[in-house]
């Protein structure tokens, strides 16, 4: 049985989205070419390369809690979509059940009334100027009618 050996350094996962600001990364490549062997107070390759690992690390993290947030807005959806299910058939039965009990009957009548039509909060905003109506909107006489 072979074993491989063990690698020093694990292969850094990168990125979905760069996040090193393109003017950083040209800092970086200075530092790690021309300028590798400069050092300065808390700057040198090394410490510059920390850097952006660090910020690496933290985008990974991001996209990771994005992926997630959305598979969790994808469940809520599904459950949400189960819900309004089972809601329409509890309704259904609700209405059978509430024949001949005028109160009740009211009140699923009330509930329905509720769900066949759409929310103010649902409803899409409209935008823009409103339209003219073609039977409010005066035109211009002909010139032979303007003439008699």
């Amino acid at each position: 049985m072979s074993r491989s050996a063990p690698k020093s350094r694990e292969t850094p996962t990168l990125p979905q989205h760069d996040p090193i600001a393109p003017w950083c990364a040209d800092v970086l490549g200075l530092f790690a070419g021309p300028l590798v062997e400069v050092r300065f107070p808390d700057v040198e390759s090394a410490t510059l390369e920390a850097a952006a690992d660090e910020v690496r690390r933290a985008q990974l993290e991001a996209e990771a809690l994005e992926r997630a947030l959305d598979e969790a807005r994808g469940r809520t959806l599904e459950a949400n979509a189960a819900l309004a299910d089972r809601c329409t058939r509890a309704l259904a039965y609700a209405r059978v059940f509430a024949t001949a009990q005028p109160e009740l009957e009211a009140a699923v009548a009330a509930v329905r009334a509720r769900t066949e039509r759409p929310s103010a909060e649902l409803a899409p905003k409209k935008r823009g100027r409103p339209r003219k109506d073609s039977a409010t909107v005066e035109l211009l006489p002909d010139d032979a009618l303007a003439a008699q």
